[in-house]
């Protein structure tokens, strides 16, 4: 089974904040005072590549924030994936079951920096460190959040509409919410 992890719009707007309107903002300035035109003047083709560019990788990256998600499979494999980029198997037999603590939304607990992933307000994907050291990985796009341990010393940080559900679903002890289950994070 799969759940979608659900991602919030606190999230979607800083995608397009610093990732399509802040570039777009800046390839404008750099061709109005290079050329007199906010469309580049005599530059006017790479000035045009530069907003096409900006626009079609800051779209990619808005749908990507969507392939959240966690994939259950029937032997007990658990598959992490946070976008394209990101993705780790767990055995469910290497959880550690007295690890699981279940988080309230906002502030994202434990992470003091990013090592391999995608930070931005409201949305997490990617490996972390601990503030105390150990490795993360997180998935987390808002909401309330569910983290557990793995026998090689690993945490994991999972952003879930349903944190107590999810863990049943972990340890297979429930089923995994439907894609229609799942609420979207406010």
């Amino acid at each position: 089974m799969i759940e979608p992890i659900p991602i919030g719009l606190k999230a979607y707007f800083w995608t397009v904040l610093l990732v399509i309107a802040a570039p777009l903002a800046l390839i404008a300035v750099c061709a109005y005072f290079g050329t007199g035109s906010l469309l580049g003047g005599s530059a006017r083709i790479p000035v045009l590549i530069a907003y096409a560019v900006t626009t079609v990788v800051g779209a990619w990256l808005l749908l990507d924030l969507r392939s959240n998600q966690i994939k259950v499979g029937e032997g007990g494999a658990i598959e992490l994936r946070g976008g394209l980029f990101y993705k780790r198997a767990v055995a469910r037999s290497e959880i550690d079951a007295n690890s699981f603590r279940f988080h309230p939304p906002e502030p994202l607990p434990e992470t003091s920096y990013r090592t391999n992933g995608v930070g931005l307000p409201g949305y997490f994907a990617g490996w972390f460190k601990a503030k105390d050291g150990a490795r993360m990985f997180v998935v987390y796009g808002g909401g309330p959040a569910l983290s557990f341990s793995t026998r090689d010393g690993v945490r994991h940080l999972i952003g879930a509409a349903d944190p107590q559900r999810l863990k049943g679903a972990l340890l297979g002890q429930a089923s995994v919410l439907s894609a229609s289950e799942v609420p979207a994070a406010r």
